[in-house]
């Protein structure tokens, strides 16, 4: 049985607070009032500028563990915290110019390839001369979620927040009440640290517990405790409105599903989180768990023992008021992420720092050209090399290693493989948008839809397509069938 909560196969070329669901820390009510979890539908030239989110890289980490594949660099060959936020506020900058508003864009618009050629050419040192020429009077980017993920944002210092959302206020709209998460760790040091953050505008965080138990944690390579991981957690709850947990199941042959339901009564219940992310381990090419795996050496978990855990933490979820509102993520309602359901919804964000990738509207209209302005949503990618990052910034503003400009077949099929994932699924509205063409149109075409439908894993109706519970505990054999 493959278990829905596995998708970074499908997910290669997205953002990795995507991979791993990291905007998770959610009690929303009270701050997301003019803030919605619904996608929004497709813009009119009349209608307001649509929301961008913006993600943060920040590589540097205390220790690397095993099993992770992400871009990141050891914090103890020092970290050069000035040069960093230098070069993050010229890069969002550089960004926020770039990005055009979604609603002067037409849906399933194409360029001609010549401009998206031109355009999207390395080394893209072009782009920052092109940002200083916005159109006079046209509407700045409306900014409603920020995410400092990693590596590990919160040995970062934390007028590095205080100044980036200095940054987004002067050269975009930041709402009031903007969503602003860090990933932590629960170490002191860390925790230490968390006043200054709230400070500095932070009002969510996502902890990387991962396990509960002693003994997964020594298995995981994790370097805190039970006891620092509820005494950070302890404290996050009194300090920020938003705070939530990652955990990671399906950690070893080993795992038994009894231990595993004390873990979440413990996390659900005795220490009260009302948001959950949680994620199938997955060994990943290059990681120290791959090179084990490789040598035999490590013992994983089969996939009917894995369904069985992810079906226990949708039960036991139940109990205690949290609605699987992804497949990876669970809610009190109205307590859901704000930034990472702007990643299934499909909307634009900025993707800042090494290795951070973005999706954005960019003109593909030369600045001195008298024709009419042509936008196109494009897929950017940073180099991750720090050394790299550095030098493009501080050079040209971006350090883009690669700009795809995606037409509407690839934003149907990225729409499809991140819109599935909510419980909500992709509305007809959302859809026309990003494919140019009608979900009915789709849907009554597709035989691999059409199978799915028969078989109960999609339903289909005038609101849109979404996944049968069913077919999100088995999402990965859905999109294989519909992609």
């Amino acid at each position: 049985m493959m278990v829905g909560a596995s998708l970074r196969g499908h997910m290669k070329h997205l953002p990795a607070a995507v991979h791993r669901s990291r905007s998770s820390s959610s009690s929303y009510a009270s701050l997301r009032s003019s803030s919605s979890t619904e996608c929004s539908s497709s813009p009119s030239l009349a209608a307001p500028v649509q929301p961008l989110s913006v993600y943060v890289h920040f590589p540097y980490c205390q220790h690397i563990c095993g099993y992770c594949a992400f871009t990141k660099y050891p914090a103890r060959l020092g970290i050069d915290h000035e040069r960093f936020r230098g070069a993050l506020l010229r890069e969002a900058r550089t960004q926020l110019a770039l990005a055009q508003p979604l609603n002067r864009v037409q849906p399933g618009a194409l360029v001609s390839s010549s401009l998206s050629s031109a355009a999207s050419r390395p080394p893209y040192g072009h782009l920052a001369a092109a940002a200083e020429h916005r159109a006079p009077g046209s509407e700045l980017p409306r900014i409603h979620s920020v995410f400092f993920g990693g590596g590990t944002p919160s040995l970062a210092e934390p007028r590095l927040v205080s100044d980036l959302l200095q940054c987004l206020r002067t050269n975009a709209q930041l709402e009031e009440k903007v969503e602003v998460t860090m990933e932590m760790n629960p170490t002191s040091i860390e925790v230490e640290k968390l006043h200054a953050f709230r400070e500095a505008g932070v009002n969510r965080v996502s902890i990387g517990v991962q396990a509960l138990n002693a003994e997964d944690l020594v298995f995981l390579g994790r370097k805190h405790s039970v006891q620092e991981a509820v005494h950070a957690i302890r404290s996050a709850q009194k300090i920020f409105p938003l705070s939530s947990i990652d955990l990671i199941f399906g950690r070893h042959a080993k795992q038994e599903l009894s231990g595993w339901r004390d873990e979440l009564h413990f996390a659900l219940g005795e220490l009260g989180l009302r948001h959950l992310s949680l994620y199938e381990l997955s060994i990943e090419e290059g990681t120290s768990f791959d090179r084990l795996k490789k040598h035999n050496r490590l013992s994983l978990c089969d996939d009917e023992i894995s369904a069985e855990l992810y079906d226990a933490c949708v039960e036991v979820a139940a109990e205690y008021g949290l609605e699987r509102y992804e497949v990876s993520n669970f809610a009190v309602p109205g307590e859901e992420c704000v930034h990472n359901v702007q990643y299934w919804c499909g909307g634009d964000f900025l993707g800042l720092g090494p290795s951070a990738s973005g999706r954005i509207h960019l003109s593909t209209t030369p600045p001195d050209s008298a024709s009419a302005s042509m936008q196109q949503r494009a897929a950017t990618k940073n180099h991750a090399s720090m050394q790299e990052w550095y030098e493009r910034v501080e050079r040209d503003g971006t350090a883009f290693e690669q700009i795809q400009f995606l037409d509407p077949s690839e934003q149907r099929q990225e729409l499809l493989m991140m819109g599935l994932r909510r419980r909500e699924g992709i509305s007809t509205e959302v859809f026309r948008q990003h494919s140019g063409e009608s979900l009915h149109q789709f849907v009554t075409q597709s035989d691999g839809v059409q199978w799915c439908i028969e078989e109960q894993l999609l339903r289909y109706d005038a609101s849109g397509l979404r996944a049968s519970p069913t077919g999100m505990n088995l999402l990965n054999s859905v999109l294989d069938r519909i992609l």
